[in-house]
């Protein structure tokens, strides 16, 4: 027999020449064994592409896509996979709907900070709420974070947002909507560097002592610094929370599984701060002017900055002039666990933390947590 391509002659039997070494049989390709009717179809796309295999159902007569994928073989899976497990129920919802579908399923472990969070980081996602869940990709949550940005909002904002995107993504990746979590694959923004926050100084800690009788603002604000509470804990506190007699706080905390459930000792310097607040007729040990819950906002702008600067505390609270908040009254008590040389391991069990760095920048080994230790440690404040 004569080669296909040098011409020369090789025996009648070789599959490839000798000379050349081209192959001399052809071995037929097997045949695509055709789908039935009704069972969707995969075919390439035209042009070159990342991902050129297509796949395509039909539900009631409607043709949709289920995705492209990079190899005939991945397309055939999800092709077989929706034809075996069916489309899911959430195939057609949108980013609005997904959203509100995890609200429901976390409902009943959520805090309401946790849905406060929940909320604040879908804030930015929601200019997508009609979009299709299996259309959402990571240039719309970037998009979200970058506008964010734009706003002025810093890192604890971003990171809303992608957790809750991230957890969005999951869900959809759950129901075959998506294959990969998007979130993940989004870059946040550099973070400016942080600037030390400041803590009341040891001049306005005396105004307050001189000023705490005569208003019930200034009393619970000097409170605060000596129980290092968040704001936002300390207004959730009722009085069935507070043992007096004991100087006992049982605070239900709102950041980290140190902070839950944690035992909170009052100096006795501030004990007379807390009788004061414990004769009001509200539950609430600190309460709003109609005897509820105070909202955070509300505390901060109506009663907290006015307080200061009506006592001269700091004339420039609530301006740009000024960085005192109300989480200054936590870093104060930091300062004095610092000042008046509480154990580390006490401090950490005070301020709800899991490492002493979080709360002072120092570290020491831990120290047995029992309540007569956290007296004999939260006395020393002064």
């Amino acid at each position: 027999m004569i080669c296909k391509k040098c011409k020369k002659e090789i025996e009648d039997d070789s599959v490839y020449c000798r000379y050349c070494g081209k192959k001399q049989i052809e071995t037929p390709r097997p045949k695509t064994k055709k789908r039935a009717n009704g069972t969707g179809s995969v075919y390439k796309l035209a042009g070159r592409r990342r991902k050129p295999w297509a796949v395509v159902i039909s539900v009631e007569g409607k043709k949709i896509l289920l995705g492209t994928f990079k190899t005939q073989t991945e397309a055939n899976k999800r092709l077989d996979s929706a034809n075996t497990n069916g489309i899911s129920s959430y195939y057609d919802h949108t980013l609005g709907e997904m959203f509100e579908i995890l609200v429901n399923l976390n409902k009943e472990r959520l805090t309401k900070s946790g849905l406060t969070n929940y909320r604040s980081g879908y804030k930015y996602l929601e200019i997508y709420q009609n979009t299709k869940m299996r259309d959402i990709r990571a240039a719309h949550i970037q998009d979200a974070i970058n506008r964010a940005q734009a706003e002025g909002k810093g890192y604890a904002t971003w990171k809303k947002i992608q957790n809750i995107a991230s957890l969005m993504c999951q869900l959809a990746m759950a129901n075959d909507l998506i294959d990969k979590n998007y979130a993940q694959l989004i870059t946040l923004p550099k973070q400016k560097e942080k600037t030390e926050k400041p803590s009341f100084s040891p001049s306005q800690l005396e105004l307050m002592w001189a000023s705490w009788q005569k208003d019930r603002i200034i009393t619970a604000v000097l409170a605060m610094c000596y129980i290092g509470l968040r704001v936002n804990e300390f207004l959730d506190l009722k009085k069935e929370n507070v043992d007096l007699a004991e100087r006992v706080i049982y605070a239900q905390g709102s950041k980290t599984e140190a902070g839950k459930n944690r035992i909170i000792i009052i100096p006795p310097v501030a004990v007379p701060l807390f009788e004061k607040m414990m004769t009001s007729e509200s539950e609430y040990l600190f309460a709003s002017p109609n005897g509820k819950r105070w909202e955070v906002k509300n505390f901060r702008d109506r009663a907290f900055y006015p307080a200061l600067r009506g006592f001269g505390i700091d004339k420039d609270a609530g301006t740009d002039k000024s960085n005192l908040t109300p989480h200054s009254c936590r870093h104060t008590y930091a300062y004095l666990c610092v000042k008046y040389g509480l154990n580390p391991k006490a401090t950490m069990d005070l301020m709800g933390h899991t490492k002493y760095s979080t709360s002072t920048e120092i570290y020491a080994e831990a120290t047995k947590h029992d309540i007569e230790f956290l007296k004999r440690e939260a006395d020393k404040i002064k």
